[in-house]
């Protein structure tokens, strides 16, 4: 699921995941955050993930701060444990000029913060 993708909203991917049983997910919740969906609506996904893209994100803002996003991390951290998750959880923040304003954040201080707010009582 990505912006701008054939599946751009939660819905669209779980109609995508409803025509095989073979496919799985690299869930990145800052495209879903961005056009301005709650992470809940994202959970019916979560048992076909595989790997998830950490970056705060929100309405509007693809990328964001740790602190200024609307993406409870630690919620989607603790649902995806408690139901057994053993994929990946990898730190997404970028820096490039000219495609929604990227350049806004510090990516070495925003993962740094990430990964503590994941490591955070798990």
């Amino acid at each position: 699921p990505h912006f701008r993708s054939v599946v751009p909203t939660p819905a669209r991917t779980a109609a995508l995941l409803e025509l095989t049983t073979d496919v799985h997910l690299a869930l990145d919740q800052s495209h879903f955050a961005f056009q301005g969906y709650e992470l809940e609506e994202s959970f019916p996904l979560l048992d076909r993930t595989r790997h998830v893209h950490l970056r705060q994100g929100g309405p509007g803002l693809i990328q964001a701060r740790v602190g200024e996003g609307t993406i409870d991390y630690a919620a989607l951290r603790d649902r995806l444990l408690d139901s057994g998750y053993d994929g990946y959880f990898t730190v997404e923040y970028q820096w490039e000029e000219g495609w929604l304003d990227f350049t806004r954040v510090d990516c070495i201080g925003e993962t740094a913060a990430m990964r503590d707010l994941m490591l955070a009582g798990a």
